[in-house]
């Protein structure tokens, strides 16, 4: 007879329940696979009339790119979000690091359909939240926005010429607030390939075009950095001037080392002759002690032998990886994506360390030292 009992009895289900969990089981791996296979702005594949989330990221200083604050850090007024919309981006490891958290904007995007004049939200600017519009205004802050991991960047205000604020005979600069923006989204097929935004009537745009998705981010880079002589120029002439100087340290130890390579190198008849031995204690050997004496502070040297090992590797992981673009995607097209990659790589190779660590230690050991 088989014995039955809950889930919860601590026993393992048997028969029809065996079977009814791996039903489960595999109706939950049908539910991952689906989250690959859906059209989001994870695969950048979208179907007509789907919704197309506008991100905010950031805020901060034009001159000082690396301050950046939330988004909502300044008072812009908070729209409300249908329920089923996701408030808030999931943000790997580097985009933490580096500060982005990206939340929903409510704007209403949907793919290929274009988006008339609407007014997202209102508010009541109080004293304390036009001082820090007016700061921001100051600092020429900049708004980090992102359509598709496509990056936007557009200025939270600018100041307004010839505004009387004194009176009709002074006239004076005030600071203002952009709150229309027109996006003229690019598409091919069913693919994002470029958003541009303006200062304009708030309405969103869809325009076709040929480019292929491989090729949106050629746009954001300078494609014709190494087409200027300039740059070219610059190579050569580093390369040249490391050569030379490598050339002419190695002139300089040939010179100082020939003499001892010629003395503690004789001929075989010389070595017969009174003046055998004479010179022994000359040039490099009178320090040969000290060079095969062990550090002082061997820990400390091993350590640090390990540890220059490690970033060693550390670079030549990071460099194969980035040249790897096309295999998983480059590494600009994710936020990130090389801050991840430095601390996955680090941890990895801690390894290397420990493994050249050891050798180092007993090698230069004082039970090893050569006299």
């Amino acid at each position: 007879m088989v014995r039955r009992r809950s889930w919860g009895g601590g026993l393992l289900p048997t028969g029809g329940r065996a079977w009814r969990a791996g039903a489960l089981c595999c109706l939950y791996g049908l539910l991952l696979l689906g989250r690959f296979v859906e059209a989001n702005d994870i695969n950048h594949k979208y179907h007509d009339g789907e919704s197309v989330i506008v991100w905010v990221n950031t805020v901060g200083p034009w001159n000082n790119p690396q301050e950046s604050y939330p988004y909502y850090r300044l008072p812009f007024c908070v729209p409300g979000l249908v329920d089923g919309t996701k408030q808030k981006r999931p943000s790997g490891l580097g985009e933490l690091l580096a500060g982005n958290e990206l939340r929903n904007s409510g704007m209403d995007v949907k793919f290929k359909v274009p988006l008339p004049k609407t007014a997202l939200c209102t508010q009541l600017l109080d004293q304390t939240s036009a001082a820090q519009f007016r700061n921001a205004v100051e600092q020429k802050y900049l708004a980090n926005i992102y359509i598709d991991d496509l990056p936007i960047y557009g200025p939270v205000g600018s100041y307004i010429d010839d505004l009387p604020i004194h009176g009709p005979e002074g006239r004076e600069k005030e600071p203002g607030i952009y709150v229309n923006q027109r996006y003229t989204i690019l598409y091919n097929g069913n693919r994002i390939i470029r958003v541009m935004f303006e200062l304009d009537t708030p309405v969103v745009a869809w325009v076709e075009t040929d480019v292929p998705f491989d090729k949106r981010f050629d746009h954001y880079l300078d494609p014709k950095f190494f087409k200027h002589r300039i740059h070219w120029f610059s190579i050569i002439n580093s390369f040249m001037m490391v050569i030379f100087l490598c050339g002419l340290v190695a002139l300089i130890l040939v010179k100082t080392l020939k003499n001892d390579f010629a003395k503690y190198s004789p001929d075989d008849d010389d070595l017969e002759g009174p003046d055998a031995g004479i010179g022994e204690d000359s040039g490099w050997k009178q320090v040969h002690g000290d060079v095969f004496r062990a550090p002082k502070h061997l820990m400390l040297f091993s350590a640090l032998f390990g540890t220059g090992c490690q970033l060693a590797v550390l670079v030549l992981l990071v460099i194969l990886f980035a040249i790897a673009g096309p295999l998983h995607g480059d590494v600009y097209e994710e936020r990130g994506e090389m801050v991840t990659t430095f601390i996955v790589c680090y941890a990895l190779t801690t390894l290397i360390s420990g493994t050249c660590t050891i050798p180092a230690r007993i090698a230069c050991a004082p039970g090893r030292t050569r006299e």
